[in-house]
């Protein structure tokens, strides 16, 4: 066809791709240098997503395809039309680590940001890409950037439990205490969102069970009453966190773990301020025998 004089760049009807971007899905790299060669344009877009070779190389991870396209000088860094999304976005949400070192070897920028604000990172975070979150952060990613409301990706993990991409993250200097907008705590995210595998890890790591929202005053103690999840209360009262805690309205873990109908929340924390008062009582009782003790010898 194209000794024919075939058009290189004629567009099929449905998403309108170019023999070169098709050739991205099933890695025919050699079929892609020819057309290359014959003059196909190397950053045309088909029409679903907005998406060029590259980026669909990118997904598909067709290594040879990338290679041909790069040598071609293909933009690592275009995003497509629909999100601003790179081909080394594309590695991070499939977790495509050979892909991705290509695309950085060929200077593909490890912070940039999707028209969200969204980073390489965050999306790291969001699928637990373990692979290509280590070569981002060998390449300088930084792990604390925000994006819009000021989320990070070690709270993206909290929100979804990427275990290995927060451990990775935390190695690398995340910050445990950052909070978003709404005054949340990566810690805070991981209850609202019962992710316990991270909540875990934070914990041990050393974050404060006791920080407060700015909004609405709740800990995580009180989030977990409220939403009833047993599993996580217990996790955090093993870690110190303050079983009196109240929220903004006045609510203390009995009214929260009551609104949140899980009955056995509801024994658990029963439970808990039973114990509270049982100690709060011998510390009284001690106390006072100290004292008799004291007014004793210095009667005597």
């Amino acid at each position: 066809m194209l000794a024919a004089g075939a058009d290189v760049n004629e567009r099929e009807s449905e998403f309108r791709r170019t023999p070169l971007i098709a050739t991205a899905f099933k890695d025919r790299w050699e079929a892609a240098l020819l057309l290359l060669e014959k003059g196909a344009q190397v950053e045309a877009r088909e029409d679903s997503l907005g998406c060029t070779a590259l980026m669909i190389a990118a997904q598909y991870n067709s290594i040879g395809v990338a290679q041909v396209l790069l040598e071609a000088r293909a933009n690592p860094d275009v995003g497509n039309e629909q999100h601003g999304q790179t081909a080394l976005m594309w590695c991070c949400q499939y977790d495509h680590a050979e892909m991705a070192s290509l695309l950085l070897t060929r200077g593909a920028n490890v912070s940039m940001q999707r028209r969200d604000t969204v980073t390489p990172l965050m999306i790291t975070a969001k699928n637990n890409a373990y692979s290509v979150a280590a070569l981002l952060l060998d390449n300088g990613a930084d792990p604390n950037a925000a994006g819009n409301g000021q989320f990070t990706a070690l709270m993206i993990c909290g929100m979804v439990d990427s275990l290995e991409v927060a451990q990775l993250l935390l190695r690398h200097g995340a910050n445990k205490a950052a909070t978003n907008r709404d005054g949340k705590t990566a810690l805070i995210l991981c209850i609202e969102n019962a992710s316990y595998r991270v909540a875990q890890l934070l914990l041990e790591a050393g974050a404060d069970p006791n920080a407060v929202c700015q909004d609405n005053g709740h800990s995580a103690a009180t989030l977990a009453a409220l939403k009833g999840h047993l599993d996580l209360l217990r996790l955090l009262i093993e870690f110190s966190a303050n079983r009196l805690h109240r929220c903004a309205d006045g609510r203390g873990l009995v009214e929260l773990a009551s609104a949140s109908e899980s009955q056995t929340t509801v024994q658990y924390v029963r439970h808990l301020l039973l114990l509270e008062q049982s100690q709060q009582q011998q510390e009284i009782v001690q106390q006072n025998s100290a004292v008799t003790a004291a007014n004793n010898k210095a009667a005597a």
